[in-house]
């Protein structure tokens, strides 16, 4: 996302009228990269490493599975949503559905969390609104 941001400073900076300097995209950019590239590397030569591959890494890992439970889920309630901080509730809702299940109090999406609390409108209005 930092990336992205930086992208857009850098190269639609005249189309989005930004006040930010060109430079300042380019060196979020710089600092950016240096961190994904060389932490990795400062991380084994202090013994920190992990033996995890950089796919294993991007992987959402049981969040997938979380996600399409609470999809299911959303598309229940679509109105209304479960009330807020019901995510659970919302899961166990949809849990014998699945063939493998993780309990969790937050979906890590934010919009889904908000769909699932209040509905499908109300998310929309705070995401776009």
């Amino acid at each position: 996302m930092l990336a992205g941001i930086a992208l857009v400073i850098i190269f639609r900076n005249a189309r989005f009228k930004l006040k930010t300097p060109r430079w300042a995209g380019i060196a979020v950019l710089m600092l950016w990269s240096a961190c994904y590239f060389l932490l990795p590397i400062a991380f084994k030569i202090l013994g920190l490493h992990t033996n995890a591959s950089l796919a294993s890494r991007l992987e959402a890992g049981p969040r997938t599975v979380i996600w399409a439970q609470l999809w299911e889920a959303a598309t229940r309630h679509p109105w209304i949503g479960y009330g807020w901080n019901q995510i659970s509730v919302a899961q166990s809702e949809v849990a014998n559905d699945f063939g493998t299940s993780r309990f969790t109090e937050f979906s890590h999406n934010i919009f889904l969390d908000v769909v699932l609390w209040a509905g499908f409108p109300v998310a929309f209005l705070l995401s776009f609104g």
